[in-house]
């Protein structure tokens, strides 16, 4: 169930992340670096900062003349998911994976609501871009995957999504972990299902507590898609954290967090904390 924060809880995670982040985190360990594909509509890396992070793009593609980068973000979304993800752990590798036709399937508003047309051509482009992004992502080893965006499956993009969800289920088997938006409230009236939230590989941001407002980094935006990548973010910080502490640990343990079952554990240990609780002992996630 989700549970929702109000303004001065989101506000009180937000700022304890970013004093964790200032005192332990961010002149910590640099040679530890976790890898994380955002599959958005792009990012501005050289306009927010984030150049160093950058470290591949897809589709691949020639420089343009302009000197632009082929993945500068269309609408600014994913450039607001990658400084997200940026502020809960700065020691991150950016994969870019842009999706082209994401802004024709949504509209371009300041909540990134998606488009009632189920006839559009733009459902089946994107599904098929999106399941050659994964399959990108598996191929550079990434450790997370924040997906802060949702399609619906139509009669046009049936095989596309079918597609969609062996690659995530590919990359479940390569314990990956990856983060999804949930349908925002409202948002689908008698649309079919969305993806890939549907899927049971790809762990949906309900199934935890974060704030999806109170971010200057975001702006405008709200709501699941940036508590998606503030989830992949937190991930990484996880993930980054354990590696970082003792370099001398032999390379299977040291590298052991990474998988979706243990951060599943971490995450619903602290959900527990928060409520007063201890965590559980069953560490395994119900698929």
């Amino acid at each position: 169930m989700l549970t929702l924060w109000s303004c001065s809880q989101q506000h009180r995670w937000v700022e304890s992340l970013r004093r964790f982040v200032a005192k332990y985190v961010q002149q910590g360990d640099r040679s530890t670096r976790i890898k994380v594909a955002l599959i958005d509509d792009g990012v501005e890396a050289e306009q927010s900062g984030l150049r160093t992070m950058a470290k591949g793009g897809w589709p691949t593609e020639e420089p343009t003349s302009s000197g632009t980068p082929f993945y500068q973000s269309t609408d600014g979304h994913g450039t607001a998911m990658a400084r997200l993800i940026a502020t809960a752990c700065p020691h991150v590798d950016l994969y870019v994976a842009k999706l082209k036709s994401l802004s024709k399937v949504v509209s371009r508003n300041e909540t990134w609501r998606l488009s009632a047309d189920e006839n559009s051509d733009a459902w089946t482009s994107t599904a098929a871009e999106a399941a050659a992004a994964i399959e990108w992502a598996r191929s550079e080893k990434v450790q997370v995957i924040s997906m802060s965006w949702t399609l619906i499956e139509t009669d046009q993009n049936s095989k596309h999504i079918a597609n969609l969800r062996d690659k995530i289920e590919a990359a479940a088997r390569d314990n990956i972990i990856m983060y999804c938006a949930a349908a925002d409230q409202g948002l689908y009236g008698s649309l079919k299902k969305p993806h890939p939230a549907a899927s049971s590989s790809a762990i949906r941001v309900v199934e935890y507590l974060f704030p999806g407002e109170e971010f200057e980094e975001i702006g405008n935006r709200e709501g699941s898609s940036a508590a998606t990548a503030l989830a992949a973010g937190f991930t990484a910080l996880i993930l980054w954290c354990y590696e970082a502490s003792d370099r001398n640990i032999k390379s299977k343990s040291r590298y052991r967090m990474r998988n979706p079952d243990r951060i599943h554990y971490v995450f619903e240990g602290l959900r527990e904390l928060v409520a007063g609780s201890g965590p559980k002992s069953n560490g395994v996630r119900n698929k």
